[in-house]
């Protein structure tokens, strides 16, 4: 190649450079993430609603655990009881499998007959924190409610979470433009999985292990232990660990304390989530398939 070439080119691979670090670096989120009431979709009160379907880490050969079937059969059920008009399956790839959750889910839906154009995929979420946030993209216009799909486990803390990062967003259309953001009202809606008594099929004592490997009873009793050590509320206002093997797309930093609903809705997650610990203590089996049982 002609010296000539090679520098231009050089010079322009450079130059690209800088316009995409520059446009990283110059990126004011407080600002991007900020929408005219008047340019809502949601509409407060209204009946119109859609359900969101929360993603879980696909197992190590990228399928999809019984877990996250079981998530997205509950709301295809809401979608033919037409209590919703689109399902939003929410997920990126935090196990690197190489497809997405959302992917995944969306798949399940389609085999159980839901058209393509009752699904909505977001595919970046990496936590329910950003499951909450990446949603209010995704809103189709005159929406009311949404419908929280997740496993009875999670609940507490995804219902926590959503209301903590929807109250900053209403907080943030407030501050800007002294005007009140629309609301959305959460409705939650849990799916319940196998319970199986057989401990030995479970890994619950493997800190490596994937997670559709662990019990029920484990995944319940990890949830109260993240609302008690303030690791939730650690988590919306940045990545839980630096060291963390996760690319983090979280773009804002929520202080539950601003929040004034915050005290009531933590102790209503935190009695939901022992209350649950409490209920799901015997299911010390993992809810995959096995060959004692039959499946769905």
């Amino acid at each position: 190649m002609p010296l000539r070439v090679m520098l231009t080119t050089r010079l322009l691979v450079v130059v690209a450079v800088i316009v995409v670090q520059t446009s990283v670096e110059g990126v004011d989120w407080n600002a991007q993430n900020k929408i005219d009431p008047d340019l809502s979709h949601i509409k407060q009160g209204a009946k119109q609603a859609i359900a969101i379907v929360l993603g879980q880490s696909l197992k190590p050969d990228g399928t999809a655990s019984q877990l996250l079937i079981d998530r997205a059969i509950m709301a295809k059920t809401l979608l033919d009881k037409g209590a919703v008009t689109k399902i939003v399956v929410s997920g990126g790839d935090p196990a690197g499998v190489g497809h997405t959750e959302a992917s995944m889910m969306a798949n399940v839906l389609v085999k159980q007959g839901v058209s393509k154009s009752a699904i909505i995929l977001e595919s970046q979420a990496l936590t329910t924190a950003e499951n909450a946030w990446f949603l209010l993209r995704w809103i189709p216009n005159g929406t009311g409610a949404v419908y929280l799909v997740t496993s009875e486990f999670h609940m507490a803390r995804a219902k926590y979470t959503f209301q903590a990062v929807f109250n900053h967003y209403y907080a943030m259309v407030q501050d800007k433009y002294a005007r009140a953001s629309p609301r959305l009202t959460i409705i939650p809606q849990m799916t319940e999985s196998y319970c199986g008594l057989n401990a030995s099929r479970n890994r619950d004592d493997d800190p490596h292990a994937d997670i559709s490997t662990k019990s029920l009873a484990k995944r319940a009793s990890d949830e109260l232990r993240f609302l008690d050590t303030g690791e939730v509320a650690r988590g919306l206002f940045g990545p839980r660990n630096a060291d963390e093997n996760l690319m983090y797309i979280w773009p804002i930093q929520i202080d539950v304390g601003k929040d004034p609903d915050n005290e009531r809705n933590f102790d209503e997650a935190w009695k939901q989530a022992a209350a649950v610990k409490e209920r799901l203590t015997k299911c010390k089996e993992p809810p995959e398939p096995s060959a004692e049982r039959n499946f769905h």
